[in-house]
């Protein structure tokens, strides 16, 4: 049987019913809307596919990006890796942009910078928006902070870097993609409507992606999202398919449904769980699996228990 592995960043569960788990204002010609870095997500499942940072123009919507970078800083010699200019960019109607690795596996990308994987170093490492071209950022340029507009220093539980957390404001925290232990399908976002303040980052959580839309931000948005049992969901041979890859390989926010088969969550086991699909949604083709292996210690479940989760395939 082919392996296919989902690594859940939402579940609900049922047994009888059902059961949750778990400022800058700058002049140039003209005044523009403050643009700030709204949401970064670094790691992922595999080589991580689907990485992107999101900019919001706190809904002004149709900014102009024209004169901004992108500017992406490593911990281990806290300077820059890479930059990306943003001339002729735009937010879009909802005051959304999006930089994206890969626009197959990001939805609402505006610019697929074609790294197709590992765009974003996973940690400590930061992402700065700053005024100026690119050019003026080559790789490794020290960390500075002129024209330097918003800024996210993060990590995946790694410690935090002193030299990275100049960029911010003082006594603004390093943020954790991996707070929950979901690092591979949550990302870093800014919360209370995109608030916080310029090269602040007290305001982040983190929740299942939303790229070019409204960030999650608290529990009872996250369990819209991912509905509740009986509702449709992507069956897991449609996951699976009868080829060496899955087609929906780096895909995030797919949510499955299923009966748990087997349990090996222990530490010393594979930290996770399988999968299968219900007897009812089972399809007649022989050479696509029904059953799927879920990476996932977080949430705790039992051999016979109908679960539904959100997660990357």
């Amino acid at each position: 049987m082919k392996k296919r592995i989902f690594s859940v960043s939402k579940l609900f569960r049922t047994t009888i019913t059902p059961l949750v788990l778990g400022t800058l204002s700058f002049a140039m010609a003209q005044a523009k809307a403050e643009i700030v870095i709204n949401e970064v997500d670094a790691d992922q499942t595999g080589t991580d596919s689907a990485e992107f940072v999101e900019l919001f123009d706190g809904g002004a919507g149709l900014s102009d990006l024209s004169g901004l970078s992108l500017v992406f800083y490593n911990g281990s010699d806290d300077a820059s890796y890479v930059a990306y200019d943003l001339d002729g960019m735009s937010t879009n109607a909802d005051g959304y942009f999006v930089l994206c690795a890969n626009a197959t596996t990001t939805a609402n990308c505006d610019l697929d910078v074609s790294r197709n994987t590992n765009l974003i170093q996973n940690g400590a490492d930061a992402v700065a928006l700053v005024m100026g071209n690119a050019s003026e950022y080559p790789n490794d340029t020290p960390i500075s902070t002129n024209n330097l507009i918003d800024a996210i220093v993060y990590d995946t539980s790694d410690n935090d870097d002193s030299g990275l957390l100049v960029l911010l404001n003082p006594d603004q925290p390093q943020i954790n993609e991996n707070e929950s232990y979901n690092k591979d399908t949550e990302s870093n976002q800014r919360c209370e409507n995109g608030s916080g303040g310029l090269r602040n980052t007290n305001t982040y959580e983190q929740h299942s992606p939303t790229p070019g839309t409204e960030n999650v931000c608290g529990d009872s948005e996250e369990v819209v999202t991912i509905g509740i049992c009986t509702d449709p969901a992507t069956y897991i041979h449609d996951i699976q398919g009868n080829g060496s890859t899955s087609l929906l390989n780096g895909n995030s926010g797919v949510i499955i449904e299923g009966v748990v088969s087997a349990d090996y969550q222990r530490s010393d086991e594979l930290k996770g769980f399988y999968v299968q699909e219900e007897n009812s949604d089972i399809d007649a083709d022989p050479t696509t699996s029904e059953g799927i292996f879920v990476y996932n210690d977080s949430y705790d479940v039992n051999v016979g228990e109908v679960v539904r989760l959100q997660g990357t395939v």
